[in-house]
Order: C-alpha cells, then sequence, then structure tokens
C-alpha cells in the first residue's frame, strides 16, 4: 500500500489535475480552430495544417489529433499535410500559414526540433502551433526560438499550467519531499518528476504523457497508475 504520507500528497495534486475525455478533446480543437479562424490572414487558399511526426516515423498523437481536428471542423483533406517535409515547392509558394496540431506540450523542445528540421520551408511563413494542453516553461522556450530564429510563430492554447510545484495549491518546499517519497516507493529516480523534471499534472482519455508525474502513469509492483501510460 501507498505510504500515507505519499497518499495524502498524491490527493493534493489531484486538485490541480487535468484530464481530457474525448468529448472534452473534441469541443478544445472546435474552440482552437474558431481562435484561429478569427486571424484575417487565415484562408482556405493559404493555409496547410500539418502535425509534429516523430523522429521513428512511426504514428503518434499527433496523426489523431490532425485528423480528428479534420473532420470535427470539416476542412479539405488537400489542405492537411502530416509530413511537411514532402510539400512541393509549387504548392509551398502559395502557402502563408502553417498551423500544427497537438495534444500536449511539455518544455517546447520538440516542437523547436522539428520547425529546425524543416528549416526553409517555414521562413517567412505565419506558424501557428495549436495545442490543448502546454506548460509554461515550453511557452518561454518556443517564444525565445522564435526571436532567436526570426520566426513568426503564435501559440494557441486551451490551458496553460506551470510545474506542479509552482502552482497555488502545492509549495514549492514539498518537492524534495514528494520526490524522495516517490523513489522510496519504488519509482524509477529519472521521471519521478516527469520527464525533463516538466511536472506537469495531464492524461488525455488516448494516452498520458510522460512529462506528468510518474506516480500517476507508472505501474510497477507497489503503484496502480491511476492513468497508465500506453507506450509500446
Amino acid at each position: 500500500a501507498m505510504p500515507e504520507e505519499l497518499a495524502v500528497m498524491v490527493n493534493s495534486l489531484m486538485e490541480g489535475f487535468d484530464y481530457y475525455s474525448h468529448m472534452t478533446i473534441n469541443k478544445k480543437l472546435k474552440a482552437l480552430h474558431e481562435e484561429l479562424q478569427k486571424l484575417h490572414s487565415i484562408e482556405f487558399d493559404n493555409t496547410i495544417y500539418c502535425m509534429l511526426p516523430n523522429q521513428e516515423g512511426r504514428i503518434n498523437s499527433g496523426y489523431e489529433y490532425l485528423i480528428e481536428y479534420k473532420l470535427i471542423n470539416q476542412i479539405s483533406k488537400h489542405v492537411v499535410i502530416p509530413n511537411l517535409k514532402e510539400i512541393s515547392e509549387q504548392d509551398l509558394s502559395n502557402i502563408k500559414n502553417i498551423v500544427f496540431i497537438d495534444d500536449f506540450c511539455g518544455t517546447g523542445k520538440t516542437f523547436k526540433d522539428y520547425i529546425e528540421s524543416v528549416g526553409k520551408i517555414v521562413q517567412g511563413k505565419h506558424i501557428y502551433y495549436l495545442v490543448i494542453h502546454i506548460m509554461d516553461k515550453a511557452i518561454s522556450c518556443i517564444e525565445k526560438y522564435g526571436l532567436d530564429r526570426n520566426l513568426d510563430i503564435h501559440v494557441l492554447y486551451q490551458m496553460r499550467t506551470p510545474k506542479a510545484f509552482e502552482r497555488e495549491f502545492q509549495l514549492a518546499k514539498k518537492r524534495a519531499e514528494f520526490r524522495r517519497l516517490s523513489i522510496e516507493y519504488g519509482l524509477p529516480q529519472k521521471n519521478v518528476l516527469g520527464f525533463n523534471n516538466t511536472e506537469a499534472l495531464v492524461a488525455f482519455y488516448n494516452n498520458t504523457p510522460n512529462n506528468t508525474l510518474e506516480i500517476f502513469w507508472r505501474n510497477t509492483e507497489n503503484n496502480n497508475a491511476l492513468f497508465p501510460r500506453v507506450d509500446d
């Protein structure tokens, strides 16, 4: 059984936990599109919709959310480009806006690395990053990157949160205690505070980001995770 001291902390963290059901996601994707449509430069013939592919080339949640976004908002298949690197130069010359659809952004590194990898394709374009849930750390990273590279990047989101132990309901001084108790409980030390110490409190109907505090998604001999991570 979970030690009482740790259980009390986990219970208090639940106060700020965001769980997104499929229905909620669909509403958020619709709201993001409506927000995008308010921008004067967005038109059918000058905008394409993309996602952030993973480095191994496997299907990821980005594909799922891009397809959901297309269906919910009745977007033509002709303007949905899963792999931005495959767009022809002729088609690219007519494009002013490149829109990326995503579920979660923890540090901003995945977005930054992908934009860096596509290089000239995004130069001189308006880049819109539409994300359901983003961490403060990621916003700062992306904004700095845009300034450093002279790129026109706009982040549109439905929820933005700081680290778990930097929120009003949770004192920062509890971080070290939570980390110690989690490791003693048998959780691997590396991601106790989430990948890259992101300290997220987020789960989606289809998966839980590894940026979320590990105790919520890691199944161990002692720990029956509330939101197990699908990681095959």
